[in-house]
């Protein structure tokens, strides 16, 4: 489902298909890489505005910017990192840039992942909390942001909001945030 997302091709209007068998569930699409992309495009952006910026990731869905993460050296505070995000999001910088963003995120080795959304201010990001292996905080947090509970939630919102009527019943293990509770999912 995630690749499906991830390589939309979200200007032809064609829509992910999903199709329910007995025994399976097929998911595709026709997407694929912007024309003249190679997965290299994608390692290192430059943004030129009023000045220019090279954020030091950012998440492309179908090559629109949903996310742009700064990290810091672990002798560097986290709200470096915040203030950067938040410098790069003004009129003297690259504010167009953010216009798809939904997501910043600023983090380093010791004190781990603090993430808001597009103007969000420095006092209002959240910590990554979430418990769990390595112990390095950014590993674990960036491990967990992309880990398989999230990518299941995703998919529960997407079936929910594309299947009229859907019901999604999402079990985790007991050793995710969500411990061993149901989280039931209805229109």
């Amino acid at each position: 489902m995630v690749n499906a997302i991830a390589h939309k091709d979200y200007s032809s209007g064609n829509p992910i298909q999903i199709k329910v068998y007995d025994d399976r569930i097929m998911i595709w699409n026709n997407g694929q890489l912007p024309e003249n992309w190679t997965i290299n495009d994608a390692e290192e952006v430059t943004v030129t505005g009023v000045n220019t910026k090279r954020p030091d990731i950012v998440l492309y869905v179908n090559g629109i910017a949903l996310c742009v993460l700064e990290l810091k050296r672990a002798a560097v505070s986290v709200t470096e990192g915040i203030r950067q995000n938040l410098d790069s999001q003004k009129k003297d910088f690259i504010q167009p840039f953010f216009s798809t963003v939904q997501l910043v995120m600023a983090g380093n080795d010791t004190e781990g992942l603090r993430y808001g959304v597009i103007e969000t201010r420095e006092k209002h990001f959240l910590t990554w909390k979430e418990a769990g292996s390595p112990d390095n905080p950014l590993d674990r947090a960036l491990g967990q942001l992309c880990g398989k509970c999230l990518t299941m939630v995703w998919l529960a919102k997407w079936i929910r909001e594309n299947i009229q009527n859907a019901r999604v019943l999402l079990i985790t293990d007991s050793s995710t945030a969500a411990a061993s509770t149901p989280w039931w999912f209805a229109r």
